[in-house]
């Protein structure tokens, strides 16, 4: 126990430094642990949540897909939808539906995380109520087909269903 305290401690310490790519590193290796038994509460009594919720504003898409994934993980119970809604995670949460990498283009996982997270947290009254306040609604509904949208369309000459007709036996 003492070297997973000293492991997440580091990890922590890390995740607090100003240069964006050494916390970044440290948020995504934080993440899973926020999903770990042991590790969870270990995060949540260190006040973990502020700095994941930092990281979604980072422009390393790895690291905003840990961060979402880490803040779906605390909402994974009423004690962690409760840190997350005191530590007013809910609206940085919601503007991740936005994310770009760092060419300006629509970050789709960070997205698809954070719509998890979103639903997660919605199960507590409280985060549910200001989801719905700060337009997390539109926003999601606005997403319906952004990822078939990024994929293209598919060419309608290279997919021809057949003919009704064809199975009949004549």
């Amino acid at each position: 126990m003492r070297k997973e305290e000293n492991f997440f401690g580091n990890m922590f310490r890390m995740i607090k430094h100003e240069d964006e790519i050494v916390s970044g590193m440290a948020c995504q290796a934080l993440a899973n642990a926020a999903f770990d038994v042991e590790g969870r509460p270990m995060l949540l009594e260190m006040n973990a949540i502020p700095e994941f919720v930092k990281c979604l504003t980072y422009k390393d898409v790895d690291t905003q897909l840990s961060a979402a994934r880490a803040i779906g993980n605390f909402a994974m119970d009423s004690y962690g939808r409760q840190k997350l809604f005191e530590s007013k995670a809910m609206a940085p949460l919601v503007a991740q539906l936005e994310a770009k990498d760092e060419n300006g283009k629509d970050a789709i996982e960070p997205r698809r995380a954070a719509i998890l997270a979103i639903g997660k947290c919605a199960s507590d009254r409280s985060s549910a109520v200001e989801l719905c306040d700060i337009g997390a609604l539109s926003k999601l509904l606005s997403l319906m087909d952004t990822h078939w949208k990024q994929l293209g369309q598919v060419p309608a000459a290279s997919f021809s269903p057949p003919h009704p007709l064809a199975f009949i036996a004549f």
